[in-house]
Order: structure tokens, then C-alpha cells, then sequence
């Protein structure tokens, strides 16, 4: 007896013998079904087939089937009933808010505004719950389309043609339980090899390699996105065949409609985990590996102090690493390594510690050292902080990650490098969106500095990029204090001789305090032969200031004071023993004396010596001893009689700003001249 079997729609039946196909043929339309038996090469449209033309009248379309109504099941054919029509698209629509609520109760990162929260919640039930009514009424539609049996010996059973597990499954030949369950497993199970085996392939001889790292997350998704089709085809399919073995034998096909409607779910479970973790994991190392990493900024390395030390300014993304290893190579010298960077890759990170490890070398920050940089910093054999400077430590993200996936690769630096193992912890606790700046105190008892500098042992840095664009450079000087600005706006001759004298220690490698000495010594006679070309009440508060300094340093250092009164002081700095209160005013009198300087008239000798005599006259009357008064004409005053000079000075502008406000201005001009 032959055996047929038939396809129409997509649905393959059988097999079933010859009466049954040409009774099937009789009541559907003969240009739809396809037909195959042991013979075939494969499936054969029924009009074409000799033995079975003139047995049927072909291309005679028939009328749809009707839809039966009716309360037992008949033998062979598909049951349906009104109150059945939509029983998928219910089931649906319920699973999918099933799998809504799950999801909601396993998923981290919820707002934590109520208002957002309901809405997250709300939108989460309803789209979820409409995927699953969708895939149910789809379901239900392409069941009731269905043309049914017209014998019952035509069972709906897969035909066998061969082919290994994956050609079945793909077929959707296997049972359900198979393909949802076994076929499942290995898929997981391939996915997680291939997870395992491509960072090995492309990536763990070669370390931090942005293609290599490409190449990994490519190979993973692509492969992953070919079991999933494959998976989700077949579990589709071989649930279809089992819903339509079930129905033709009157039997619940429940099991069916549930695995369709999970593996509806799974694609879109699958296209959500794609969207939040492949397509940014893709992206970040496309852009790492072909785009230069644009989102990190560019850095910069410089050998400085007669090339000894060097530093590393800017971004950590690849290629650092591989750039110092040459600058080593060629300036063998460098014991040091100043590190100025807000961060960048872990990965570029770690490579750059092994390197300062490996070469014994003495890490050094005097501004800030971020994130990735703070590996960098642990590879020193002796760590240094500028008193004053940041270290920044958060926990690494990249992403597509999961939370704190990233911290093995801090954790296992930190700790070789000798931190606390609390301090380790408290880092990596801190979110990559936050950033936790210990204290120096807090620093030195978890060993991640060894020692506090004063600025005096390295060559001066931490001021960002050395650029060779004078203006630039300009610019960046210019804002970092309003009297600087002042001056190049209505100085510029002496500010760009300022400026060379800047630029000039910068390249030489000068310590901190050598560049703040060098530049003080530069910029002091600068201002203060402005001072008294300023306006008239500038000049006088300014006298008021001096007099207020004179008594705070008196009062501490009588020497001091006489060496900021007198003309020899521009190798000493007064910062740390004058109040701050009062080296804020003097910043902002002499930014107001640079911009309200102007050309002023010559007072005449005579006028000069007129308004001292009168000034004098007052000290002398007030009980001021005339050797006092004498100490200020004189170019050199010994130690001893310090503490007189300054209350003499005190005492003389005190008295000159008692003088109308014309002349207290003009003696004032003289006096500051002469400072």
C-alpha cells in the first residue's frame, strides 16, 4: 500500500493511503498541496503527479471549509467552537503578564521615584501581556485557517527523511520535550564553550588588544544569535506538529500553545538582552578598536629633568602602554613617572602597572589620578602624592556589563600592589557614577602612598598637556587666576615675557617650588610697579593693606616683616604666615590696580619732601623716637632693630592716610615706588 504524505501551508500531514489523499484533494485546492512518497526526490505539487491526474479535477478551487459548531469532536477533522476561538490569544495574554510579574521580581535597577516606579510597572504588565495576546491570537488564526482532514486514517505525523539531531530539530522532527528541554541544554551548553574559548582564541595572548576584544564579542553574539534562531525555529515547529497530532486525535494540545507562547517570549527576552548588553558591548569595542576610543581623551607622554623623569598626561586607552614602553627603551634614565589622568581602561591600566612594576619605578601625582590611572600609580615601587593632590578610585564599568563584573581586575591589582584589603573593599564598593577621593591620612595607613611630597623631589607637573600652541597655552594660564588675566589684557608685552619664563621652566624640568620662586620672582616687580599707577582709591586701600600685613607679620616674625617692607624679598614667600583673609584682598587690589593703571603726573620733589616732613612731624609729636623714623632711610637694618623698623612703618602710613585724601594718594604713589 503507498503511503502519502502532504504539505500545504507550511503544515505537512500524514501519511495515509491513496483513497485518503484523494479524498483530502477533493475538498482543498489541488494548486496548494504538495504531496511526497518513498520515491520522490522531494515534494511534488499534486497536479503534476501522473498517477493521481484525472483522478481529481484540478484547479477547480473549493469554497472555504465551513466552521463547525459542535459539542463532540469528529473523527479526523479540527473541532472549533465559538466559545474556543480566542482560547490561545487568553492564554497569551495571561503568560505574558506571568512572565512580567517574574521578571519584575528577579530584575535589579528599578527607579526609586514611586511615581516612575508605577509607570515602569504598569507599562511592563501591558506590553508583555500584549506580545502574548498577539502570539496566542495568531496562534488561534492559523488554526482555524486550516483546512481539515477528510479521512482519519491521515494522521499528522512529521514523515522521517533522515539527518542528525540539528537538521531534525531545525525541522521541527524531534518531540517537544526534546526540543524545549535536551535541545535547550545544548544549546547553553555551546554558547557557554564558545564564551569560554573566544577571550582565550582572541584575546589572552595578547592582552589588552581592541580587535582581539572585538573579535570576542562578535564571535559570541554571532554564534549565540545562530543557536537562538536555531532553537527558537525548531521548538516552534515541533510544537506546531504536536499541536496538531493532539487535535486530530481530540486530544488537549495545551503543551504546544505553551511552548509557542515562551518561545514568543524568549525572542523578545533574547532581542531585550541584545539591546542592553550586545549592541552597547559590540559598539564600545568597535569604537575602541576602529575609532581611536573617542570617548577618551587623548594623552600624552614628556621626559623631563634632563630625562629622568617622565609624564604621562591625558587618557588611558591602548596604545599607552606600548608608546612608554618606547620612551623607556630610548631614555633609559627614568627612575619616575608623574601620572596626570582622569582614567580611561581598565585593561590599558593593568598593562601600564606591569610595566612600572616590572621596571621598579617611583609613581608620582601632584593634581589628580582617576579610575584606571590609580592601577598605574599601584605598580610604583615607591608611591608618592603631592600634598594637596586626588587620588580617585571607583568601581570599572564597561558597557553591557553586569554590576561589579569588572572589580577582579582592581581587586587582584590592588592587592599585590600591598592596600589594606578594607580599603580595597570600600573602593570597589563605590559605583563607577560616584568617585571616592580618600584622605591623605586614610591613603598612607592602607599603603597606597608611601610617602607625602612637598613638590620638592620631582620636576613640576600636573598641569595638564604641554602644548606647543603658545596661545593655547596663553589661554590656560590666563584663567587660572583673575591678576594673570588682568595682565595680559592690559600688559600683554609683560605677560608674554611671563609666559616664556613659564614655559621655559616647564621644559626644563624644574621642581614646585623653583617654578613658584622663579615665576614670584617674575611677576612680583611686574605688579608692583603698577600698583602706583592705579587710581586714587586703589592706591589707598592698598596702603590700608599694607598696614594690616605689617602688624600680622610683625606680630609672628619681626625679620619678615622687614624683609616684605623693604626691596630684597622676592625669594621669600609670606602665603603661609600672612591670614588668607588678607592674601585674598591683595590678589584683588593689585588685579584693580592692573586695570585702572594709567600714565599719572609726577609729583615734584618739593611736594614730596613737604608732605614726609608733615608726616614726620606728627610721629614726632606723637612720642615716635627720631632713631625709629631713621630706620627707614636706611638701605640696611640689622637684625636686632627689625621689630622698630616695622613699627615705624606702621606708624608712618598710619599718619600718611590721615592726610586729605589728594595727598595721601600722591605720598603714597612715592612710598610704594620705593618698596
Amino acid at each position: 500500500m503507498t503511503e502519502w504524505y502532504v504539505s500545504i501551508d507550511g503544515q505537512e500531514r500524514g501519511p495515509g493511503n491513496t483513497d485518503a489523499l484523494l479524498g483530502f484533494l477533493k475538498n482543498n485546492d489541488p494548486r496548494r498541496v504538495h504531496v511526497w512518497r518513498e520515491g520522490f526526490d522531494d515534494w511534488t505539487l499534486a497536479s503534476e503527479v501522473p498517477e493521481l491526474s484525472g483522478q481529481v479535477l484540478f484547479g477547480q478551487v473549493p469554497p472555504p471549509p465551513p466552521v463547525l459548531v459542535a459539542t463532540e469532536p469528529i473523527a479526523g477533522h479540527v473541532v472549533t467552537t465559538e466559545r474556543k476561538a480566542w482560547r490561545w490569544a487568553k492564554f497569551g495574554a495571561l503568560g505574558g503578564i506571568a512572565f512580567a510579574l517574574f521578571n519584575i521580581s528577579i530584575r535589579e535597577g528599578w527607579s526609586t521615584d514611586p511615581a516612575v516606579l508605577v509607570g515602569q510597572f504598569i507599562v511592563s504588565l501591558f506590553l508583555c501581556g500584549l506580545i502574548g495576546l498577539a502570539s496566542g491570537a495568531i496562534h488561534d488564526a492559523i488554526s482555524r485557517s486550516a483546512a481539515p482532514l477528510s479521512a482519519p486514517d491521515l494522521a499528522a505525523v512529521q514523515p522521517r527523511r533522515g539527518g542528525n539531531f540539528i537538521v531534525r530539530h531545525w525541522r521541527g522532527e524531534l518531540k517537544l520535550w526534546v526540543s524545549y528541554w535536551a535541545i535547550s541544554f545544548v544549546g547553553y551548553v555551546a554558547v557557554a564553550i564558545v564564551a569560554v574559548a573566544a577571550p582565550a582564541i582572541f584575546i589572552a595572548k595578547t592582552g589588552f588588544y581592541p580587535p582581539g576584544i572585538f573579535a570576542t564579542f562578535a564571535t559570541i553574539w554571532g554564534f549565540t544569535l545562530v543557536v537562538s534562531i536555531w532553537q527558537t525555529v525548531g521548538l516552534w515547529r515541533s510544537a506546531w506538529r504536536y499541536s496538531e497530532e493532539r487535535a486530530r486525535a481530540g486530544r488537549s494540545r495545551v503543551w504546544g500553545g505553551v511552548a509557542q507562547v515562551l518561545c514568543v517570549l524568549g525572542v523578545l527576552g533574547g532581542i531585550g538582552n541584545f539591546v542592553s548588553s550586545g549592541a552597547p558591548q559590540l559598539a564600545e569595542a568597535y569604537s575602541i578598536a576602529f575609532l581611536n576610543d573617542p570617548n577618551i581623551p587623548d594623552y600624552a607622554i614628556r621626559v623631563m629633568r634632563d630625562g629622568t623623569e617622565a609624564e604621562i598626561v591625558g587618557g588611558f586607552k591602548y596604545g599607552l602602554t606600548d608608546d612608554f614602553t618606547k620612551i623607556l627603551s630610548a631614555s633609559r634614565a627614568i627612575k619616575v613617572v608623574h601620572l596626570d589622568s582622569i582614567g580611561g581602561r581598565l585593561g590599558e591600566g593593568r598593562r601600564l602597572y606591569a610595566l612600572i612594576r616590572e621596571r621598579g619605578l617611583t609613581t608620582y601625582v601632584s593634581s589628580n589620578c582617576l579610575s584606571a590611572c590609580t592601577l598605574a600609580f599601584a605598580g610604583g615601587k615607591e608611591r608618592y602624592l603631592l600634598k594637596g593632590a586626588v587620588l580617585g578610585f571607583h568601581r570599572g564599568s564597561f558597557p553591557g556589563s553586569r554590576e561589579r563584573e569588572l572589580d577582579s581586575v582592581q581587586a587582584t591589582v590592588f592587592r599585590q600592589a600591598g592596600f589594606d584589603g578594607h580599603f580595597i573593599e570600600t573602593a570597589l564598593s563605590t559605583p563607577h557614577s560616584d568617585m571616592w577621593r580618600p584622605s591623605e591620612d586614610v591613603l598612607m595607613k592602607a599603603h597606597v602612598v608611601t610617602r607625602l611630597s612637598d613638590g620638592s623631589q620631582f620636576a613640576y607637573s600636573g598641569k595638564g598637556t604641554i602644548e606647543t600652541d603658545k596661545a593655547a597655552v596663553a589661554e590656560r594660564l590666563a584663567r587660572t587666576a583673575p591678576i594673570l588675566l588682568a595682565l595680559r589684557e592690559r600688559f600683554p608685552k609683560q605677560f608674554a615675557a611671563f609666559l616664556d619664563e613659564y614655559q621655559a621652566g616647564i621644559a626644563k624640568g624644574k621642581t614646585e617650588p623653583e617654578m613658584k620662586a622663579m615665576l614670584r620672582s617674575k611677576l612680583l616687580p611686574v605688579i608692583e610697579a603698577i600698583v602706583p599707577l592705579a587710581d586714587d582709591d586703589v592706591v589707598l586701600d592698598y596702603g590700608r593693606l599694607v598696614v594690616e600685613e605689617y602688624i600680622a607679620l610683625n606680630s609672628r616674625n619681626a625679620s619678615h616683616c622687614y624683609a616684605y617692607a623693604s626691596s630684597d624679598r622676592a625669594d621669600l614667600s609670606f602665603k603661609d604666615e600672612l591670614p588668607t583673609g588678607l592674601i585674598a584682598r591683595e590678589l584683588e587690589l593689585k588685579e584693580r590696580a592692573i586695570r585702572t593703571a594709567a600714565k599719572r603726573e609726577a609729583v615734584n620733589e618739593a611736594t614730596k619732601s613737604a608732605l614726609s616732613k608733615q608726616v614726620i612731624d606728627r610721629l614726632l609729636a606723637a612720642g615716635v623716637p627720631v632713631a625709629d623714623i631713621a630706620l627707614m632711610a636706611q638701605s640696611k637694618v640689622e637684625p636686632i632693630n627689625h621689630a622698630r623698623y616695622c613699627a615705624a612703618a606702621i606708624k608712618f602710613f598710619r599718619e600718611a592716610l590721615k592726610l586729605p585724601e589728594r595727598d595721601a594718594a600722591a605720598l603714597m604713589r612715592n612710598v610704594l615706588k620705593q618698596r
